[in-house]
């Protein structure tokens, strides 16, 4: 594939703001260039779960050997060892009452489970009628419908109110001389 793209064919990417964004070519650790030499820091990769760095070799060698193995098994139909032995590393450092891992494959993911999670736990207890969440402003929680719902970000929640759960919103705490 050409490093360089026509601008008709980057028009395909859905974005929320008509303004180009900067077209990176390449990364390494916390730095990428564009297309044309200019360097940043990644700052916001943390915020999108890549926090490891660009181009790191353990993670690189390690997705390889696993590749040439079994890439993705799912959970409710397989296991397999690296899924195992990370859960019982896991496990092994998380306090002792914390004993089961639940894999996702995201931030937005992780918060429908701790919904779901939360509400399966009242249900399970009697206790039905507890179901609402509550959460600061502002915050941003995810981008599927029940993380939006905790969302407190106008422009991506406005379009999809009529669709989610109304939760209760709190400020943020202010810590001006914390």
């Amino acid at each position: 594939m050409e490093d360089k793209l026509d601008d008709s064919v980057r028009n395909f990417l859905f974005y929320q703001t008509s303004k180009r964004l900067p077209f990176i070519q390449r990364a390494k650790g916390i730095r990428m260039w564009d297309e044309a030499g200019k360097e940043y820091i990644d700052a916001c990769s943390g915020a999108v779960i890549c926090n490891i760095g660009h181009g790191n070799p353990r993670i690189e060698r390690a997705i390889r050997e696993q590749a040439k193995k079994a890439f993705f098994v799912y959970r409710t139909q397989f296991e397999n060892q690296p899924a195992v032995q990370l859960a019982a590393d896991l496990v092994k450092f998380s306090a002792p009452h914390l004993d089961r891992v639940f894999y996702v494959s995201g931030g937005s993911e992780a918060v429908e489970s701790a919904i779901k999670l939360s509400r399966q736990y009242f249900y399970n207890k009697g206790e039905g009628s507890r179901y609402l969440f509550v959460s600061r402003v502002p915050s941003y929680h995810g981008s599927t419908l029940g993380a939006l719902a905790l969302t407190s970000y106008a422009p991506l929640e406005i379009p999809f109110r009529a669709m989610i759960q109304s939760y209760p919103k709190i400020p943020a705490p202010y810590c001006y001389r914390c």
